[in-house]
């Protein structure tokens, strides 16, 4: 598949897990398959939203696998190899490229505070030499704790093999000035991680969303998509206002939490998450059903 032509909606997918926090490979199949029968077009394995950075590699890696067999060529696939330094980044595409994913995924190493931008310009011009598969920027500042500088991302565009940016900095201002930046390249995609801003930041030139809110409502998301691809704006803003109605899910202590709870009254999976992040208290379990009732996902 050729990610260099992929827009629309892709989803980071959750990552089901059992009561003892090992990897529901069955209900990651319903979940994959859930999403694809909305007409998603790609899907990002091992995400934030997937607590990919919290399974052991063994599960991680089968986890590519099962979306990899699961979306069998119908979507695009990305898997994320975001790390702590450039040699644990470069064992992950190793480890995840041969199992078939279209394009791998990186935010800036985290940990150890980035000293000057020039090591986020080494990091990525590194795994672009490296990878046999596209390589997406992940410019993610409120987790890594370093936003990735627009003169950092304009020398990236020099590399061919980097196709793109998972934009989730919040910031309509930097997505902006990424969006001119593509006027120079215009095969370069741009993935809005914030669903709020999505029906203006794709009328101003991204190329779609990847948002958790997606595993919820992945429909919803796909029409949206198709609203703004033919020019419906009035339908578009609708769309976008039923969406952020339904992102109040995630009204509660762990962001992650809320949309496995969310994914799980819709009987897709449990609710579990990696260890030690809590669960949700029986009062913001309620109150993501309340959203979902609501917002007509589950029987009034």
């Amino acid at each position: 598949m050729d990610v260099t032509l992929l827009r629309g909606m892709v989803v980071p997918l959750i990552t089901p897990l059992n009561e003892d926090g090992t990897l529901d490979e069955e209900s990651l199949r319903r979940v994959v398959r859930h999403v694809l029968g909305s007409g998603v077009h790609g899907v990002f394995v091992n995400s934030t939203t997937g607590e990919g950075l919290c399974l052991p590699d063994d599960e991680k890696h089968r986890a590519v696998e099962i979306v990899v067999e699961e979306t069998a060529g119908t979507a695009a696939v990305l898997a994320n190899v975001g790390e702590t330094s450039t040699r644990r980044a470069l064992a992950e595409v190793e480890a995840v490229v041969p199992l078939g994913v279209d394009a791998v995924v990186a935010h800036p190493p985290f940990f150890y505070p980035i000293n000057d931008q020039r090591e986020i310009l080494d990091f990525y011009r590194d795994l672009a030499a490296a990878s046999p598969v596209p390589v997406f920027i992940y410019n993610l500042p409120m987790v890594v704790g370093t936003g990735i500088g627009i003169p950092v991302l304009s020398e990236l565009l020099a590399e061919p093999n980097i196709v793109g940016i998972k934009d989730s900095s919040a910031d309509y201002v930097y997505l902006t000035r990424v969006i001119e930046l593509k006027r120079r390249r215009p095969d370069f995609r741009i993935f809005i991680g914030k669903s709020h801003m999505w029906a203006a930041g794709i009328w101003s030139g991204a190329d779609g969303g990847l948002d958790g809110i997606s595993n919820v409502v992945p429909r919803l998301c796909v029409q949206l998509f198709d609203a703004l691809e033919s020019r419906n704006y009035d339908r578009a803003l609708e769309l976008q206002k039923r969406i952020d109605a339904v992102w109040k899910i995630y009204d509660c202590r762990s962001f992650v939490a809320a949309v496995k709870m969310a994914v799980s009254k819709l009987g897709l999976c449990q609710p579990h998450v990696s260890r030690p992040i809590l669960g949700l208290s029986p009062e913001e379990a309620m109150h993501v059903e309340d959203v979902l009732r609501r917002n007509e996902l589950l029987p009034s």
